[in-house]
């Protein structure tokens, strides 16, 4: 048998799938490692400028949380009178 000749039931599963990703364009693996690698540094980074676009710059409410009983908050609430009365 013709080895450039062969039937699809004739390849093994391995040579198919390479087949077909041979036959994708190099440009469209070099986009999608652009498009991944810019999420990546988008979440990686902290740079949400959509998020700020879509919300139109408003940004969003501070939320602190903290623990009463830890030996820092203690340490700071005793010595600041502003926060000593809350």
């Amino acid at each position: 048998m013709d080895s450039l000749h062969r039937t699809p039931a004739s390849l093994s599963p391995y040579e198919l799938i390479f087949g077909a990703l041979f036959s994708i364009p190099t440009s469209h693996y070099f986009l999608a490692f652009l498009f991944c690698s810019l999420i990546f540094l988008y979440n990686f980074l902290e740079f949400h400028f959509l998020e700020d676009v879509f919300s139109g710059f408003r940004g969003r409410p501070v939320s602190l949380t903290f623990n009463s009983r830890s030996q820092i908050y203690e340490g700071v609430v005793s010595k600041c009178k502003i926060l000593h009365g809350r």
